[in-house]
């Protein structure tokens, strides 16, 4: 019907807006378009951002498996070399002796 009902918008930018249509005398029609342009707006603003939130997201795996596997690699180099204990380097590297264990080649 192109009415908007002003009262179910609370938020202080939104009455700014409804008083700044009031000014300009925007027909009903018009008014109900920016309503519905804004809510659009909105709507691609929040996938953008939900987005924005699963690229971090999966970025910090790739980083955490990276630094998972270097440190695994340096294990293996700290093994081979034969001058620390299992314990030791596993102390040092913050991984249980179980698992320096299991990294032997």
């Amino acid at each position: 019907d192109g009415q908007v009902d002003e009262s179910k918008y609370t938020h202080p930018e939104i009455q700014h807006v409804f008083d700044l249509i009031e000014k300009n005398k925007v027909t009903p029609q018009e008014r109900a378009k920016m309503f519905d342009e804004y809510s659009m707006e909105a709507v691609k603003q929040e996938k953008i951002q939900k987005i924005k939130n699963e690229a971090k997201e999966e970025g910090l795996k790739e980083a955490e498996q990276k630094a998972r596997a270097e440190k695994e690699e340096s294990v293996r180099r700290l093994l081979s070399l034969g001058t620390l204990t299992e314990e030791q380097i596993a102390q040092t590297m913050g991984l249980s002796l179980e698992r320096v264990n299991s990294l032997k080649e």
